[in-house]
């Protein structure tokens, strides 16, 4: 397991050079003046914030696109930009970066159908982020879906032998 620290606006002592794994959302203006210091820095869309603040999901995939394939070139770990709402629409821009030659962490949601989940596993990707189960779902909702999701990754590695990666 390995787990990240979340670097905020106001967490400056995050940025430090001895901090290795640290999360950062390409929602932070800060982040899209500066990319994250290290390729193994883990790069979040910034999906939820963006949403919350109104911004159009479409100019914000190609302007996270043109950062990921220009300052931020050759990072290793980043989320898909979800679009809150719409599996469909996560969906097509997880296939929107792909097709622009980025390997971005796929991004499925709590209240998504287990379908969706299988989905992205058939499509090949080879890491899987969890995201809409914190705060808003009830334990035992969050833990059936959780459960859901490891049976598949189970039935994944017992066909292929690969075992994937997941972000919670």
């Amino acid at each position: 397991m390995r787990l990240f620290f979340a670097a905020g606006e106001n967490n400056n002592h995050l940025w430090h050079p001895e901090f290795q794994d640290v999360l950062v959302s390409f929602a932070s203006s800060s982040v899209q003046k500066i990319p994250p210091r290290l390729p193994e820095w883990f790069l979040d869309s910034g999906a939820f914030s963006f949403y919350q603040a109104g911004v159009d999901g479409n100019d914000t995939l190609q302007k996270y696109i043109d950062y990921l394939k220009g300052p931020a070139a050759g990072h290793h770990i980043y989320a898909n930009l979800d679009s809150i709402g719409s599996m469909k629409k996560t969906f097509e821009n997880d296939q929107k970066m792909r097709a622009a030659g980025l390997n971005p962490l796929a991004v499925v949601h709590a209240d998504e159908p287990h379908t969706q989940i299988k989905k992205y596993i058939d499509a090949g990707v080879k890491y899987i982020a969890l995201g809409g189960y914190a705060g808003g779902v009830k334990p035992r909702v969050a833990m059936k879906w959780i459960s859901a999701v490891f049976t598949h990754i189970r039935e994944h590695y017992e066909k292929t032998g690969e075992l994937l990666k997941i972000h919670g």
